[in-house]
């Protein structure tokens, strides 16, 4: 993710262009991370342009040259861009995500200021299908007093559950199991285990290409699914696709290449998404010597 400052520097000829406002929020902190949640994006910075009414026109993620066009046109043309993708995973067309980011955004905004609204979160739902929405409406249930609902809200939203969204929603999953069941504990459900942290790959020769392999185990007792496993660099090769479920006290050994070369000292990593209720996103660092 780009700093403020780098960003400006690139934003700073169409701000004189344009004559707009720029407010930067830091989605890092706790009080911001809402804004990832609802809005979904898959690159960050996310630029998102308002009108001069408050109404959200555009949502355009990254840093690229080619973001700043499109954002450029967005506020000059005062309409979305649909040459510019958003978020595909959701089903919904770039339009329709935008029309379901304005309610959502007024409908949290309501929620934290604990205002009545209007605004039915099942039809959001059936707009952009965003888990972070039946978890809102379990909370707001449960504030109400009206445990049955929120309980029900709560198991729809734990059937979303997939490694993926167990990363962007980690607090989300565990207040609503345990709002379906008080007694619930992580300790029966998936544990990833790497047989290494480090591969330690020694001298080699630059420009050659070498073998490794290390093992994931699930040392806890439901099934671990593998939602994805990444290297840093595409000088890493897999060998095989990654296995999807691992059974509980079963391992699984991954095999790949990586290509040396860069001379001197190197390092390299492999990430792990995985539905791991702990930690689930694992990495392992690759080092080598190479001369």
């Amino acid at each position: 993710m780009c700093s403020i400052e780098d960003f400006m520097c690139r934003f700073s000829p169409i701000s004189k262009r344009t004559n707009v406002v720029c407010n930067f929020v830091d989605v890092t902190q706790p009080e911001n991370l809402w804004y990832v949640k609802l809005l979904l994006p898959e690159v960050l910075p996310l630029t998102c342009v308002f009108s001069s009414s408050g109404n959200l026109i555009d949502l355009i993620p990254g840093f690229s040259r080619e973001s700043m066009l499109y954002i450029e046109d967005a506020i000059s043309n005062d309409a979305a861009n649909l040459d510019f993708h958003y978020n595909r995973r959701y089903n919904s067309d770039k339009l329709s995500f935008i029309r379901y980011a304005n309610i959502a955004i007024r409908m949290y905004l309501d929620y934290t200021r604990k205002d009545s609204t209007s605004i039915n979160i099942d039809s959001l739902y059936q707009i952009v299908e965003n888990p972070y929405l039946l978890y809102l409406k379990a909370s707001r249930l449960l504030a109400k007093g009206d445990t049955i609902n929120a309980r029900h809200a709560a198991s729809k939203f734990l059937s979303c559950d997939s490694a993926i969204y167990f990363i962007r929603f980690h607090k989300e999953f565990l207040y609503a199991n345990h709002l379906v069941d008080p007694s619930y504990t992580w300790d029966r459900a998936p544990v990833l285990d790497l047989s290494s942290q480090v591969i330690d790959m020694g001298t080699c020769d630059i420009f050659n290409s070498y073998p490794i392999s290390f093992s994931i185990s699930n040392i806890g007792y439901k099934p671990l699914e593998i939602a994805m496993i990444y290297p840093s660099c595409s000088c890493i090769k897999l060998a095989e696709p990654s296995p999807q479920v691992i059974n509980p006290h079963c391992s699984a050994t991954i095999s790949a290449t990586i290509a040396v070369d860069v001379e001197g000292y190197m390092e390299r990593e492999i990430h792990i998404i995985s539905n791991d209720k702990v930690q689930p996103l694992h990495s392992l660092t690759v080092i080598a010597h190479v001369k």
